[in-house]
Protein backbone atom coordinates (compact mmCIF):
# COMPACT_ATOMS: atom_id res chain seq x y z
CA UNK A 1 0.00 0.00 0.00
CA UNK A 2 1.12 3.22 -1.18
CA UNK A 3 -0.86 6.05 -0.62
CA UNK A 4 -1.57 9.57 0.66
CA UNK A 5 -3.79 11.34 2.06
CA UNK A 6 -5.44 14.64 2.89
CA UNK A 7 -5.95 15.04 6.51
CA UNK A 8 -4.17 14.43 9.46
CA UNK A 9 -7.40 12.76 10.40
CA UNK A 10 -7.64 9.94 7.76
CA UNK A 11 -3.82 9.30 9.14
CA UNK A 12 -4.73 8.88 12.73
CA UNK A 13 -7.42 6.46 11.29
CA UNK A 14 -5.07 4.29 9.63
CA UNK A 15 -2.56 4.27 12.04
CA UNK A 16 -5.28 3.35 14.48
CA UNK A 17 -6.39 0.86 12.48
CA UNK A 18 -3.33 -1.25 12.16
CA UNK A 19 -2.15 -0.83 15.64
CA UNK A 20 -5.42 -2.63 16.22
CA UNK A 21 -3.07 -6.06 14.59
CA UNK A 22 -1.17 -7.90 17.36
CA UNK A 23 2.61 -7.17 17.07
CA UNK A 24 2.61 -4.59 14.67
CA UNK A 25 5.26 -2.20 14.25
CA UNK A 26 4.31 1.30 13.57
CA UNK A 27 6.54 4.25 12.82
CA UNK A 28 4.96 7.83 12.25
CA UNK A 29 7.37 10.55 11.08
CA UNK A 30 7.13 14.20 10.94
CA UNK A 31 9.03 16.81 9.09
CA UNK A 32 9.54 18.52 12.85
CA UNK A 33 10.07 17.06 16.73
CA UNK A 34 7.52 19.11 18.06
CA UNK A 35 5.21 17.47 15.91
CA UNK A 36 6.22 14.61 16.68
CA UNK A 37 5.02 15.42 20.25
CA UNK A 38 2.08 16.51 19.31
CA UNK A 39 1.05 13.31 16.96
CA UNK A 40 1.97 10.94 20.65
CA UNK A 41 -1.22 13.26 22.20
CA UNK A 42 -3.27 12.82 19.87
CA UNK A 43 -2.67 9.02 19.13
CA UNK A 44 -2.85 8.78 22.84
CA UNK A 45 -6.34 10.44 22.85
CA UNK A 46 -8.03 8.71 20.47
CA UNK A 47 -6.75 5.22 21.23
CA UNK A 48 -8.89 3.16 23.16
CA UNK A 49 -8.90 3.74 27.00
CA UNK A 50 -6.94 1.00 28.74
CA UNK A 51 -5.27 -0.33 25.49
CA UNK A 52 -1.99 1.17 25.79
CA UNK A 53 0.28 -0.71 28.18
CA UNK A 54 3.24 1.95 27.91
CA UNK A 55 3.94 5.39 27.16
CA UNK A 56 7.54 6.10 26.35
CA UNK A 57 9.18 9.30 25.52
CA UNK A 58 8.78 8.43 21.33
CA UNK A 59 7.09 5.49 21.21
CA UNK A 60 3.69 3.98 22.76
CA UNK A 61 3.73 0.09 23.36
CA UNK A 62 -0.47 -1.46 23.00
CA UNK A 63 -1.65 -4.50 25.43
CA UNK A 64 -1.41 -6.18 22.21
CA UNK A 65 2.31 -5.97 21.49
CA UNK A 66 2.05 -3.34 18.62
CA UNK A 67 4.63 -1.04 19.36
CA UNK A 68 4.31 3.02 17.63
CA UNK A 69 7.33 5.10 17.18
CA UNK A 70 7.11 8.68 16.88
CA UNK A 71 10.04 11.04 15.30
CA UNK A 72 10.93 13.30 13.15
CA UNK A 73 11.97 12.13 9.68
CA UNK A 74 15.45 13.79 10.15
CA UNK A 75 15.81 11.05 12.74
CA UNK A 76 16.40 7.43 11.08
CA UNK A 77 17.76 5.40 13.47
CA UNK A 78 14.06 3.91 13.54
CA UNK A 79 14.17 3.08 9.89
CA UNK A 80 16.79 -0.05 10.46
CA UNK A 81 14.31 -2.09 11.48
CA UNK A 82 11.40 -3.94 10.06
CA UNK A 83 7.79 -1.99 10.18
CA UNK A 84 4.23 -3.06 9.01
CA UNK A 85 3.75 0.75 8.41
CA UNK A 86 5.07 3.70 8.06
CA UNK A 87 3.20 7.27 8.33
CA UNK A 88 4.88 10.63 7.24
CA UNK A 89 3.32 14.11 7.66
CA UNK A 90 4.70 17.62 6.68
CA UNK A 91 6.13 15.60 3.48
CA UNK A 92 5.83 19.60 2.09
CA UNK A 93 8.64 21.23 4.45
CA UNK A 94 11.01 18.18 3.25
CA UNK A 95 12.77 19.95 0.19
CA UNK A 96 11.67 17.29 -3.21
CA UNK A 97 15.58 16.31 -2.88
CA UNK A 98 14.96 14.79 1.04
CA UNK A 99 11.50 13.79 0.52
CA UNK A 100 12.21 11.55 -2.30
CA UNK A 101 15.22 10.03 -0.42
CA UNK A 102 13.59 9.27 3.16
CA UNK A 103 10.17 7.68 1.36
CA UNK A 104 12.80 5.96 -0.62
CA UNK A 105 14.29 4.43 2.43
CA UNK A 106 10.74 4.06 4.17
CA UNK A 107 9.65 2.02 1.07
CA UNK A 108 12.97 -0.18 2.12
CA UNK A 109 11.37 -0.90 5.62
CA UNK A 110 8.28 -0.95 4.63
CA UNK A 111 5.59 -1.82 2.11
CA UNK A 112 3.06 -0.13 3.62
CA UNK A 113 3.57 3.58 3.73
CA UNK A 114 1.30 6.55 4.05
CA UNK A 115 1.85 10.11 3.87
CA UNK A 116 -0.54 13.48 4.54
CA UNK A 117 0.31 17.32 4.41
CA UNK A 118 -2.17 19.98 4.50
CA UNK A 119 -0.68 20.89 1.20
CA UNK A 120 -0.09 17.51 -0.10
CA UNK A 121 -2.11 18.42 -3.34
CA UNK A 122 1.24 20.22 -4.51
CA UNK A 123 3.66 17.12 -4.41
CA UNK A 124 0.76 14.80 -5.77
CA UNK A 125 2.86 14.47 -9.33
CA UNK A 126 6.11 13.38 -7.15
CA UNK A 127 4.38 10.61 -5.07
CA UNK A 128 2.64 9.52 -7.95
CA UNK A 129 6.27 8.20 -9.21
CA UNK A 130 6.94 6.51 -6.31
CA UNK A 131 3.59 4.19 -7.29
CA UNK A 132 1.76 6.40 -4.38
CA UNK A 133 -2.43 6.30 -4.77
CA UNK A 134 -5.06 8.52 -3.11
CA UNK A 135 -7.18 7.05 -1.10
Amino acid sequence: MRQFVQTRDELYDTIITRASIPKSRIVVATAFSHTATYYRAQLIKRIEHGEIAMKGINQLILKNGTRIYINSASDTSLLGMRTDLVAIDEVMHLNIVNMASFIGNCLKVSKDVIVTDEKITERVETLRIFGFENI
